[in-house]
């Protein structure tokens, strides 16, 4: 068996796993210390640098960025397989982006683990509450970012495609198999529907969740499994909440334009969550797509502030991540085009593009028919969500029409790469040291 891998949770301060091995093969020593206090249930839970930590890859495989010529030499062999889609696409190292919404998982169960044992009184409801729909809604975010990269995308057949392991308790013995990609979706959903009664309308910080954020990543997640209806529906709850939007002519052009999102600031953030710190976003080797740079109107503020200008064409981002009113604007608006209420969804699109233009500059949008609505809609949420992992998702979902499949080409080195809609590079494979071990059947 493999050799045991050491964790401490501790009452007040939980250590991130220093194993290089793969998640879901790591087991806790039985020296573990399980935390026992709603107070050390929170600490695990507000441990912000794996609870909030979402997958990179999306977009580094996505066409937001390309790489300069030699950034390939800056950045490691699981990011240089996404970015150049290659066939062996880690190289049979590590992929933080599988082993991070595991611990996420596993934290969580942990929690919800100890919670059946605790005893709970008028005085601790809310907050034993608060910390059971936390954990709820960690396990549905961690299960969201990793179907988007190792299982199929979203379609009719996903009764037939595999799914992920979901694991239902801290118990590491336990060993759940692949089932359906419909059935992960619905331990998604249900998790999130078990969370939304035990939280706060709004986070007391923007690390922890709130019922404002389950109805957005609700929203979300209908929206990838096309079912319109409920995308829109979830989107709206969300928007009663707070519609609130930062007009970005009140921003100014420095490394944090809009401010800190912790504790409580930019009020479009409902929850924080910032993808895993590659070498491939620091190390000023990436600009940005040419395609998408054209799409930029020269009043248009969020060329200016998404991105902070370096040497030689490079950029860094400076935008900000997580759930987020303009997401779902953006639902809203698309949701509604494709139910053929053009007047509604126009209203939200330029609702939202009223506060990204220079003051005074920009000219209320129309459409004549719910196609070309919909084609300026899904134009703006790739400039608008730009950075935030959301292509990626929206390419394996969009590409299942004919009408809006692309493409996507890349240079380096004098070399072209492509990758075709629908191809198979859409599904990562699972991480090769999880298949080592014959639990898990490969993609």
């Amino acid at each position: 068996m493999k050799k045991l891998c050491l964790f401490f949770i501790t009452c007040s301060l939980v250590l991130n796993l220093g194993c290089t091995k793969d998640f879901l093969d790591e087991r806790p020593a039985k020296s573990l210390l399980v935390p026992s206090t709603l107070t050390d249930l929170q600490a695990l839970l507000d441990n912000i640098n794996v609870m909030n930590s979402a997958p990179a890859l999306p977009t580094v495989v996505a066409d937001d960025y390309s790489l300069l010529e030699g950034g390939a030499l800056k950045i490691d062999a699981v990011q240089s397989g996404g970015y150049f889609w290659a066939d062996d696409a880690y190289q049979g190292n590590t992929v933080g982006d599988w082993n991070t919404p595991y611990q996420q998982i596993f934290y969580s169960n942990v929690v919800l683990d100890a919670l059946a044992k605790i005893e709970i009184n008028p005085a601790t409801q809310n907050t034993y509450n608060a910390i059971k729909g936390s954990a709820y809604f960690y396990k549905a975010m961690a299960l969201h970012n990793l179907l988007q990269l190792f299982a199929k995308p979203y379609d009719e057949h996903a009764d037939s495609y595999p799914g992920l392991p979901v694991p239902l308790s801290s118990d590491v013995n336990e060993r759940p198999a692949r089932q359906t990609l419909s059935y992960s979706y619905a331990q998604l959903l249900k998790n999130l529907q078990d969370a939304i009664a035990l939280l706060p309308l709004k986070p007391v910080t923007k690390n922890r969740p709130s019922q404002q954020a389950v109805l957005a990543l609700m929203a979300r997640v209908y929206l990838i499994m096309q079912d319109y209806p409920q995308a829109e529906a979830y989107a709206e709850k969300a928007l009663n909440i707070s519609r609130s939007l930062i007009d970005y002519n009140t921003a100014v052009a420095t490394t944090t334009p809009f401010g800190q999102v912790l504790p409580n600031g930019i009020d479009e953030v409902i929850f924080y969550n910032k993808k895993l710190s590659y070498a491939f976003f620091t190390s000023g080797i990436i600009k940005i797509d040419a395609g998408l740079a054209s799409l930029y109107h020269s009043n248009d503020l969020r060329r200016k502030f998404y991105f902070r200008d370096g040497t030689n064409s490079s950029v860094s981002f400076t935008g900000y991540e997580g759930l987020t009113t303009d997401e779902l604007y953006l639902i809203s608006a698309e949701c509604k085009a494709r139910r053929n209420n053009i007047e509604g969804a126009m209203n939200e699109l330029n609702t939202l593009l009223q506060k990204r233009w220079k003051t005074g500059t920009y000219v209320n949008q129309s459409a004549g028919t719910a196609s070309l609505a919909l084609s300026l809609i899904l134009t703006e949420r790739r400039k608008e969500l730009v950075g935030r992992g959301l292509r990626w998702t929206d390419l394996r979902r969009l590409n299942q029409d004919p009408k809006l499949a692309i493409t996507l080409t890349r240079t380096y080195g004098g070399k072209t790469y492509t990758l075709p809609p629908n191809d198979k590079k859409y599904t990562f494979p699972i991480p090769d040291r999880e298949i080592q071990y014959g639990i898990i059947e490969q993609n």
